[in-house]
Order: C-alpha cells, then structure tokens, then sequence
C-alpha cells in the first residue's frame, strides 16, 4: 500500500544546551490507552500539506515550548509495530533553544518536559517508568556513550 509508506507523525529528538552542559528533551506525557505516564519524546502528526520540518518545529513548540533552530537529520520513514498498525514516523533530530513550558499545549495534554543529562537518562532507563519505544533505543545509546552529542 503506497499511502502506508507515507509518514504519520514526527518524533522529534532534541538536544538543547544549558549551563551544565547539552541536555536532551524529554518528555513526561499521560496516555490513556496505558493509564499512565509515558516517557518519550516530544511526537506529533503532521498536517496535511504540512513538510517534515514544519512539522518537527510546531510540535516541539506545542508540546515543549521550545524552539527548533537546526535540524540534524530527518530519517526516512520508520515503522512503530508493523505486526499491529501501518503507522509510521520521521525520526527528526534537531537542536532547540528557549525555555521549557506548557503555554502552547491543547488543554487535553498532560506533558511535562524533562531536561536530561546523561546521568538522568541512566535514572530513567534503571526505574521501572514505561518508555515509550521509539525512544528507548536513543536513551540507551546516550547512556552507552556517556555523552549528548
């Protein structure tokens, strides 16, 4: 099916840099279908009409309040669970700036955006929070490596 190559959402991987050195946006989001909290990264569909990038920077600010200033990389699409569901994503890397908040989140969202270093990526992975899958490849590459890069 053509239509299933053609991606759904954005997950967007954010680094962003502070005092205390390059930290990675996380995000602490409520989902009904668990009921509980996921944590992941910021992710949004896309528009109709709507290019990748713009896409990656309206989410971001949407759900973090941040501001996308480069992107990284794009990848093509990738698929969550092909065994279930033809969803699929660009995985968007990209680096922000601002100030964490909820300003411009839907009222239905309960998300809180976490800033992590390599030590609190190590904290999250060790706990028994449920991570959402698309992100816990990334989170355990960065704990591997030691650094936010």
């Amino acid at each position: 099916v053509e239509d299933a190559a053609k991606a759904d959402i954005v997950v967007i991987v954010a680094t962003t840099d502070s005092q205390e050195g390059k930290r990675l946006v996380v995000t602490k989001e409520f989902r009904v279908p668990i009921w509980d909290y996921e944590y992941g990264f910021p992710t949004g569909l896309i528009d109709d009409g709507e290019d990748v990038t713009t896409a990656a920077s309206r989410e971001l600010k949407e759900e973090t309040g941040l501001d996308l200033v480069k992107v990284n990389h794009v990848s093509l699409p990738v698929f969550s669970s092909a065994g279930l569901t033809d969803e699929s994503c660009h995985m968007v890397l990209v680096e922000a700036k601002g100030q964490a908040s909820d300003r411009w989140s839907e009222d239905n969202e309960d998300i809180e955006v976490l800033l992590l270093d390599v030590e609190g990526i190590r904290d999250l992975l060790a706990s028994k929070k449920k991570i959402a899958a698309k992100a816990w490849g990334l989170l355990y590459h960065y704990a591997t490596a030691g650094r936010i890069d």
